[in-house]
């Protein structure tokens, strides 16, 4: 369970979305931010099963642009 997890990586990471015990988030850096968030979830206690990229398709990458 994600019981007080946001709060402890709200400093590292964009919290996109998430679930009783499932989180999806953002980062501009992964290769500098996944190890340490990773450590960081270790030190807790919170096991992680996958840690995998979402791909983007191009559609949504054009859209993500032209709303900002």
């Amino acid at each position: 369970p994600l019981d007080g997890l946001l709060s402890d990586v709200e400093d590292l990471v964009t919290v996109e979305d998430y679930g009783d015990t499932w989180l999806r988030y953002s980062t501009p850096e992964p290769e500098r931010v996944n190890p340490r968030l990773l450590q960081q979830l270790a030190r807790r206690g919170t096991p992680v099963v996958t840690l995998s990229e979402v791909p983007r398709s191009l559609e949504d990458v054009y859209l993500r642009i032209v709303d900002e």
